[in-house]
């Protein structure tokens, strides 16, 4: 996937679907300035329901945590749950979605600036 707004590009590539891994990468004036890499895996046979609510979860990120979704976010039986070290120039976190009380996804992440 890729977004383009400007002097700005961000490009997303993954592979695999329930286990997955990806990067994300910002350029600014064709340079790379800023990357994440993750590597995830679902608990659950079918994942739509659970991708549907982590497509939500992840149109909630602010600006003071732009890395994945919020801290914390609840819909209904879904509880998404992000923790992260560090800073946006050189970050590591995990996250999780648990459906009631069971863990159906995690996510780890790390990234930072490229100079």
């Amino acid at each position: 996937m890729t977004y383009e707004s400007g002097v700005f590009k961000y490009w997303d590539t993954f592979v695999g679907s329930a286990n997955f891994s990806g990067s994300e990468v910002v350029y600014y004036e064709d340079a790379p300035i800023w990357s994440m890499n993750y590597v995830g895996c679902s608990f659950l046979e079918d994942t739509s329901a659970m991708f549907s609510f982590l497509t939500e979860v992840l149109g909630h990120v602010t600006v003071e945590m732009p890395y994945r979704g919020p801290a914390f976010y609840r819909d209904g039986k879904y509880t998404y749950v992000n923790e992260v070290a560090g800073d946006f120039d050189w970050f590591e976190g995990d996250e999780k979605i648990y459906y009631q009380e069971e863990l159906i996804y995690e996510l780890r992440y790390h990234g930072g600036k490229i100079k």
